[in-house]
């Protein structure tokens, strides 16, 4: 009897990409490599995930909400803290050589306006 697959889904996707990245670089991933960690053929993840770009902003949602906003109270200081500590962040998961050849000014690994939850303005927050 054939073992029964754990089913896909953009979540599922999203974090075996992010384990997939921290273990072997974002440089390293593609879809097909994708694929075959899930055990499901790449053109299976398309049903979950636009393209690539739509993959690498999952990931980075991942990313951004692991992130502490700063604290309100705390002014430019904390501001000035909470940004550093998310440069960081991001420089470690992604290494500072893809930071570098980020298309936008802010060093980002995307262009494309805020999608994700973590990236949606927080209520009470402009």
């Amino acid at each position: 009897m054939a073992t029964k697959r754990k089913p896909l889904s953009r979540e599922r996707i999203l974090e075996t990409a992010l384990a997939f990245t921290d273990e072997n670089g974002i440089d390293a991933l593609s879809m097909r490599k994708l694929g075959q960690e899930l055990g499901f053929e790449a053109m299976s993840l398309y049903n979950h995930v636009a393209n690539k770009d739509d993959l690498l902003d999952g990931i980075l949602d991942l990313v951004l909400a692991e992130m502490e906003p700063p604290d309100p109270k705390g002014g430019l200081p904390a501001i000035r803290a909470a940004a550093l500590s998310a440069h960081e962040a991001l420089k470690r998961q992604w290494g500072s050589r893809y930071m570098q050849r980020c298309r936008c000014p802010a060093g980002c690994p995307t262009n494309r306006p805020p999608r994700g939850p973590a990236r949606r303005p927080r209520p009470g927050r402009s």
